[in-house]
């Protein structure tokens, strides 16, 4: 019994291809309910970077445009991750929870119907995912350096605190071997860019 149930559940919620289709229907589903009967959130955006003043106003005028905009977000955050897992086999079965998991998370909570500067940094955040890894195979580690740099800055432009990320990702590109003087400059220089 305990192994059909164990097998069921890989099969049918694990490795199914066909369980984010209806899971992402669902979630539509729910969050747009959820914005139907709560409405939005009303909380201040507090320790955002300095775009989000100027961009916010445009989503507190139209309340359906924020739900939108936030459901995208949360779409894209769940592919970033999908992505990720597929490319560096980060998890090394099949499956298909690194697209769904998140976007069940990510809709449980009116917190999340609103659109904040959280989503794009996280958005941003989580791209600088693909040099970092990316860097593991080849040799030239400062072009992925100045890459995720880069984007991890994009990121800080939306949420500030995106940019505590940097020293992180300098010591993941230590971890891997591939730090050197070119690299930790080429770093700087995306940071300094942006």
């Amino acid at each position: 019994m305990n192994t059909l149930l164990v097998r069921n559940f890989k099969s049918f919620f694990v490795e199914s291809r066909f369980i984010s289709l209806v899971v992402s229907i669902t979630v539509i589903a729910l969050r747009f309910l959820m914005f139907l009967k709560k409405g939005l959130p009303d909380f201040p955006a507090n320790n955002t970077g300095f775009i989000w003043p100027y961009i916010e106003p445009v989503f507190l005028e139209n309340p359906l445009l924020s739900f939108l905009a936030s459901t995208f977000c949360v779409f894209i955050i769940s592919y970033l991750l999908s992505e990720l897992n597929v490319r560096y086999g980060v998890i090394r079965m099949r499956t298909a929870m690194p697209f769904y998991v998140p976007l069940i998370l990510f809709s449980v909570h009116p917190f999340f119907l609103r659109m904040t500067p959280d989503f794009p940094g996280l958005i941003f955040v989580l791209w600088s995912l693909f040099p970092l890894l990316a860097s593991y195979q080849y040799h030239h580690s400062h072009r992925f350096a100045y890459q995720f740099s880069a984007l991890i800055a994009i990121a800080g432009i939306f949420q500030i605190h995106a940019l505590l990320f940097v020293p992180l990702w300098l010591i993941g590109l230590s971890a891997m071997g591939r730090i050197n003087f070119r690299s930790f400059i080429a770093s700087i220089f995306g940071i300094i860019l942006v």
